[in-house]
């Protein structure tokens, strides 16, 4: 069922491959335990997402988002942030780096882009694999709940196609800070393409 990103997705004359570390991020990309030897993409329901060693979070996550099959699923029925054993807690910011603090859970691939499918079983089940703690990047939550919210609800109402593959990620520079163990950034990237 995690089938990950589709680059063949948009349809015929539009496939797009998911995109390749640099060279500079090749020795930073984390090649999980869990997953077939050489293998560094983690899929997950509708997206895909590769992890960074050096921050525990990932570089970017890729998502397909089909419009005109969304659904609407019940609000947090079943919904939990959890640990990918694929990838090994000890790589991931787990709750510790959230509670109590100024800092979100801010989701890479938005929730509502991947709650589509056959029908609101299948979508809810997409839904909570979004909350991998994989798919979050540490986000200051007036950022996470103001500007980043914004660009999410833009990017999800631009209707000139009805179907997208999405990619986001977190922007880290030398100028970061490190923060309880962790690396945070205020560097957001979000990038959409579309089909007909």
């Amino acid at each position: 069922m995690r089938t990950g990103y589709d680059p063949d997705f948009l349809g015929e004359g539009f496939s797009i491959a998911l995109p390749e570390p640099d060279l500079a991020l090749q020795t930073d990309v984390l090649r999980p335990r869990g997953l077939e030897e050489g293998t560094y993409v983690v899929p997950y329901m509708h997206y895909s997402l590769i992890m960074s060693k050096s921050t525990r979070q990932a570089l970017y996550s890729v998502a397909n988002v089909d419009l005109d099959r969304m659904q609407r699923v019940p609000s947090g029925k079943g919904r939990k942030w959890f640990y990918d054993d694929r990838v090994g807690k000890e790589n991931q910011v787990t709750n510790y780096a959230y509670k109590g603090t100024q800092w979100d859970r801010g989701h890479l691939t938005r929730r509502t882009a991947v709650t589509w499918g056959e029908d609101v079983a299948y979508a809810t089940k997409a839904s909570n694999d979004s909350c991998a703690y994989t798919n979050a990047s540490m986000q200051h939550k007036n950022f996470n709940e103001d500007e980043w919210r914004a660009v999410e609800t833009l990017v999800s109402e631009f209707r000139l196609a009805t179907k997208l593959n999405v990619a986001t990620g977190p922007i880290f520079t030398i100028a970061d800070r490190f923060l309880s163990g962790v690396t945070e950034t205020f560097r957001y990237g979000y990038r959409r393409g579309s089909g007909r």
